[in-house]
C-alpha cells in the first residue's frame, strides 16, 4: 500500500513520458532479483538510445564506423536504426537472443512491421512482444526488446503490470476530498 501511495503521488507530478522510468526504477529497487545486473545495463543502454537514437545512428552511418561484417549477423527484420541495439544485445546477452528467438524472422518480422496499436490481450491489437516468445521472457527482457526494436511501443501501462508494479501505476485523477481528509487540519494544501 505504501509503494502504491508513493508511486501515485510522485507520478502525478511527472510528465506521462517519465512515469514509466519511475515505475521501472521503483520495481528494480523493490525486486532486485528480477533485474540481473547485465540485463539491467543493456536495458539502460537501449533506453538511453531512445533519446539519442536517430542522431547517433545517422552520425555512425556518415562516419562509416560500422563494419560491414557485423551487419550480416543482424536479422533482416531488424530496422536499420535498431541494428546497433541488436548487436549490443547479441554481444552482451546471447542467452536472450536464443530465448527470444531473435533470429526467427517468421516470429519477429510481422511484429516489427506492424502499424497496429498495442492494446490489451484479446482486444484485437498487436502483442507487446510476439506471443510465441512472451511467456519465456521476463518483464525486463520484454522491455529491453521493445526499447531496442520498437520504441514507439515503449510507453504502455501493460508493461508496468508485467514488472509487478501492479495497481501502483493507477493514473487516477486526484481526489481532493481524499487529499483533504488525509492531511492534518493545521497544514494547508
Amino acid at each position: 500500500k505504501l509503494v502504491e501511495l508513493v508511486y501515485t503521488a510522485v507520478s502525478r507530478a511527472m510528465f506521462n513520458k517519465d512515469q514509466l522510468a519511475l515505475a521501472v526504477h521503483l520495481a528494480r529497487n523493490l525486486l532486485p532479483a528480477q533485474f540481473p545486473t547485465e540485463e539491467w545495463s543493456v536495458f539502460l543502454n537501449c533506453s538511453s538510445s531512445l533519446s539519442d537514437g536517430a542522431a547517433n545512428t545517422a552520425s555512425k552511418r556518415e562516419s562509416g564506423s560500422r563494419p560491414g561484417t557485423a551487419a550480416s549477423s543482424t536479422p533482416s527484420w531488424v530496422r536499420a536504426e535498431s541494428a546497433d541495439a541488436y548487436e549490443q544485445i547479441a554481444a552482451a546477452l546471447p542467452g536472450l537472443v536464443a530465448t527470444a528467438q531473435l533470429q526467427e524472422g517468421r516470429i519477429w518480422a510481422p511484429w516489427a512491421a506492424s502499424t497496429a496499436s498495442v492494446v490489451g490481450p484479446g482486444d484485437g491489437g498487436v502483442e507487446f512482444v510476439p506471443a510465441a516468445v512472451a511467456g519465456r521472457l521476463s518483464g525486463l527482457q520484454q522491455l529491453t526488446l521493445v526499447a531496442a526494436f520498437r520504441p514507439d511501443r515503449y510507453v504502455l501501462a501493460q508493461m508496468l503490470t508485467t514488472l509487478a508494479v501492479g495497481q501502483a501505476c493507477d493514473g487516477s485523477p486526484v481526489d481532493m476530498a481524499y487529499m483533504h481528509a488525509s492531511t492534518c487540519p493545521q497544514h494547508d494544501l
